[in-house]
């Protein structure tokens, strides 16, 4: 196995694994999750919306990716939902909002607002690598 294939893997292990805790976090502690949900500075139908759609969304895109017909399409919709959550973040922390709302659940909650800037800018560099590796295979 090339380098590049083994660089790819481990970063598709890494989003599965992301993308898995993420959801299981949110149903294991569901009331927990909607309340934080319910304390973010969104509209209420977003939050609605958002409260019954991520730990499916999250579930999928990671399943997705253990299939190589749907491991490509489980990259971008990765790198979609990376880049609205951190640009959420980059809004928390240049004072958009008129409030600074709670942080997410599991062990994430532990890191603060930049810290969780620093490790959503590391998933996305992640997908990129996985949409770079299989933009090159193509070739």
């Amino acid at each position: 196995m090339s380098a590049r294939l083994i660089i790819k893997h481990s970063a598709i292990f890494l989003l599965a694994i992301l993308w898995i805790y993420a959801a299981v976090s949110k149903l294991i502690d569901w009331d927990h999750f909607k309340w934080e949900m319910h304390n973010q500075v969104l509209p209420e139908f977003l939050k609605e919306t958002l409260i019954i759609a991520l730990p499916p969304a999250e579930l999928i895109v990671a399943a997705m990716f253990f299939f190589e017909k749907t491991a490509e399409f489980a990259a971008w919709f990765s790198l979609v939902m990376l880049i609205f959550f951190t640009v959420y973040i980059g809004l928390v922390i240049g004072n958009a909002f008129s409030y600074v709302p709670c942080s997410c659940g599991g062990i994430i909650s532990n890191l603060n607002w930049v810290q969780h800037l620093l490790f959503n800018t590391l998933f996305i560099a992640l997908t990129l690598t996985i949409i770079i590796i299989d933009r090159k295979e193509v070739r």
